[in-house]
């Protein structure tokens, strides 16, 4: 499902998913969870559990603090990092292992 990225990231909450949008996503990851031979009946306990949403929650709280605002994002020894290229990413990584 693709829905537009609000102009205040801080919008994106609970609320402004739909049920459609939630049946939807619910079944193309329910089958992503068949599809990589995961116990589907774990599964799908883990996904009805209101635990599993409110540590989504918190995931999602935690990211926009951070200033997260789309996936992929990367952290590289506590800062927020942007490479263009692979062996961009790369050189970030070992430069960072040099120290």
């Amino acid at each position: 499902m693709v829905r537009p990225v609000p102009e205040n990231p801080t919008e994106m909450t609970r609320e402004s998913i739909t049920s459609a949008d939630v049946a939807v996503e619910a079944d193309l990851f329910r089958t992503f969870a068949e599809d990589l031979g995961l116990d589907v009946a774990t599964y799908d306990r883990a996904v009805a559990d209101p635990a599993t949403l409110e540590r989504v929650q918190q995931d999602m709280n935690d990211a926009l603090a951070l200033g997260v605002q789309g996936t992929p994002t990367f952290f590289l020894n506590g800062k927020m990092i942007a490479p263009a290229t692979t062996d961009e990413f790369r050189k970030l990584i070992d430069d960072a292992l040099e120290g």
